[in-house]
């Protein structure tokens, strides 16, 4: 007897339609679960692109006032410099009308010093 006539006995279509069943409810059940895995990954995708917009929008309020604050910080630090050089005109014009007023001191001292000088006859 051939070796495929011993193995062909009459149940094996049964078997054989029973097998295409069951192999046919597992593809069934697989691409179920490919699509259950695929909708979670489509709904992960979405999340994510929620959160990196709620991050991006997040990072722009940031920026903002951020942005606001070094512009307060650059009014405030402008506005102490011009104070700064404001004092420093005063405190320079104080010190030129000083210098002026000792100069004028010198010369009027070197003057009467030179004139005494002259009417004593020592020049």
């Amino acid at each position: 007897m051939n070796a495929l006539a011993q193995l062909d006995n009459g149940n094996r279509a049964a078997e054989d339609e029973e097998m295409d069943t069951a192999i046919d409810l597992l593809r069934q059940d697989m691409g179920a679960r490919f699509d259950e895995g695929n909708a979670r990954i489509a709904d992960s995708h979405k999340e994510a692109i929620e959160n990196t917009r709620l991050v991006e929008a997040q990072i722009d309020e940031l920026r903002r006032e951020t942005t606001a604050r070094i512009e307060a910080l650059a009014r405030e630090t402008t506005g102490r410099f011009d104070a700064l050089f404001a004092e420093s005109r005063r405190s320079a014009d104080r010190s030129d009308v000083q210098f002026r007023w000792l100069v004028s001191l010198i010369a009027a001292t070197l003057l009467g010093m030179a004139s005494l000088l002259v009417k004593t006859g020592h020049w």
